[in-house]
């Protein structure tokens, strides 16, 4: 198993609209990618925003991105042995659809 990096989806993108869109074909693939990178990012901003204000982002078929306020948990410093409380905090969390877990989940 490995990581998917960003450029990689970009990559993908760029072929699948390339190969699939004539017009597409027209455009330099240095300013394909640079506007595949925008949209990319543009859309990590909309869902991290709309995250902050509370909002759920639902995509059928695939899952839903829901912001959940942790409780702050107490710690301690290994050093010194000093007990450090942390503050709640909140962090978003990810529940797959049924879809898409009997997708992933479909013997090979």
């Amino acid at each position: 198993m490995g990581k998917i990096k960003k450029r990689e989806i970009i990559s993908f993108i760029d072929k699948e609209l390339y190969d699939n869109m004539p017009e597409f074909q027209l455009i330099t693939k240095t300013v394909r990618l640079k506007k595949l990178q925008e949209v990319i990012e543009n859309t990590i901003e909309f869902v991290k925003k709309s995250l902050e204000e509370g909002k759920t982002i639902e995509i059928r078929g695939f899952g839903v991105f829901k912001k959940v306020k942790r409780k702050g948990k107490k710690g301690r410093k290994v050093k010194t042995g000093e007990i450090v409380n942390f503050s709640d905090y909140f962090d978003v969390k990810f529940k797959t659809s049924k879809q898409f877990k009997q997708e992933i989940n479909k013997k090979r």
